[in-house]
């Protein structure tokens, strides 16, 4: 997800609402073919489900913490 909702899940830019089934079956092939799920513009209910489905380590690779900085794509603490 790239700020706005696609099929695999929802943006920072929208309404949350999550991963989606066709996400999660990305996320598992991603983790069978060694592909590193990076979350830093996904929706906050959608990096915690990403989280909690991926059988590998994920990253935020280009983001803040909210705490420096509020904005849709930071992170919270």
């Amino acid at each position: 997800c790239y700020n706005t909702q696609n099929l695999i899940g929802t943006g920072c830019y929208e309404r949350d609402g999550g991963l989606s089934g066709y996400g999660h079956e990305v996320i598992a092939e991603m983790n069978r073919v060694g592909i590193m799920v990076d979350l830093s513009h996904v929706g906050a209910k959608t990096s915690e489900e990403a989280i909690l489905a991926s059988k590998k380590p994920v990253t935020y690779s280009h983001c803040l913490p909210a705490g420096l900085k509020e904005h849709p794509r930071n992170k919270s603490d």
